[in-house]
């Protein structure tokens, strides 16, 4: 019989899905940020998700960069990705670079799902051959 909660592949999928998105918006700065130009924020990106959602890591800097700093200060978790946000005073102006695009969060939820309702489908038949 198949095991219920062994959607461990599905959730792995969803979380590289998730870093590859990531990593190719997150801010490369070709000035005077010398960790950053060297892409350290890039290659300290971790996802993992399961069935309670995902998480990410990153360097802590990576947070002021996605949420902006000073009187640029926005948490917006459904604002657009801003790849070019341009030069602020007072502070650095958010990118959003955290955030997954709508669309995209949808096509993951639906991957899940489907992955969930096949499972379903497993069991079921498998305790109509056991009968």
């Amino acid at each position: 019989m198949a095991n219920k909660n062994n959607l461990t592949q599905v959730y792995q999928d969803v979380a590289r899905q998730i870093r590859s998105i990531l990593i190719a918006q997150v801010p490369v700065y070709k000035g005077e940020r010398k960790d950053i130009k060297k892409g350290l924020l890039k290659g300290s990106i971790g996802v993992t998700a399961d069935a309670n959602g995902w998480a990410i890591r990153e360097k802590k800097y990576g947070m002021f960069l996605n949420q902006g700093t000073g009187s640029y200060k926005n948490p917006s978790t459904t604002a657009a990705w801003n790849p070019n946000p341009g030069r602020g005073k007072g502070g650095i102006r958010p990118r959003y670079w955290e955030n997954i695009p709508r669309e995209t969060e949808l096509k993951i939820m639906d991957t899940i799902i489907t992955a969930i309702i096949n499972q379903d489908i497993q069991l079921i038949q498998d305790e109509l051959s056991d009968i």
